[in-house]
């Protein structure tokens, strides 16, 4: 059984002095962080006082985090939500939903099983394998 909390993204930096952080989205739409209310950092529950989302990226405030020594200590630091407060758009998964099934090709043959999230999130970034699973018909969703 997947567990309880969500990751949608990463602390990517620090941004500026005043301890906002700039973040590595892990899901299908950035926007969702504009609704964030909450968010667990590292395993820390912190409340988010500010989110923007621009064409520079997404870039959040976090109570606690008040300048930029705090916020380089988040660097690399997973976020999640509660599974029940995650958006998981329709016809989409999420990473953790897919570990341990089986990955088959558009003919039915079996292609591979997914082990662990590390691999799944490796295989996203991984231009020759997207553009492969574009060809057989693979959907992305929710991060993967």
């Amino acid at each position: 059984m997947p567990g309880s909390k969500v990751v949608i993204g990463r602390v990517a930096r620090p941004r500026g002095i005043a301890g906002e952080v700039k973040i590595e989205p892990l899901t299908d739409d950035p926007r969702r962080f504009l609704s964030l209310k909450n968010v667990y950092v590292g395993g820390v529950t912190r409340k988010v006082v500010k989110a923007q989302v621009t064409p520079a990226g997404v870039f959040v405030a976090l109570e606690g985090v008040g300048d930029r020594n705090a916020a380089e200590t988040l660097r690399g630091a997973l976020l999640e939500v509660e599974r029940k407060d995650a958006v998981k758009p329709e016809g989409r998964q999420f990473i953790a939903d897919l570990i341990g099934c089986e990955v088959r090709l558009q003919g039915g043959q079996k292609d591979r099983d997914v082990p662990r999230a590390q691999k799944a999130v490796r295989l996203r970034g991984s231009r020759e394998r997207g553009h492969r699973a574009r060809r057989q018909g693979v959907r992305r969703g929710g991060g993967l």
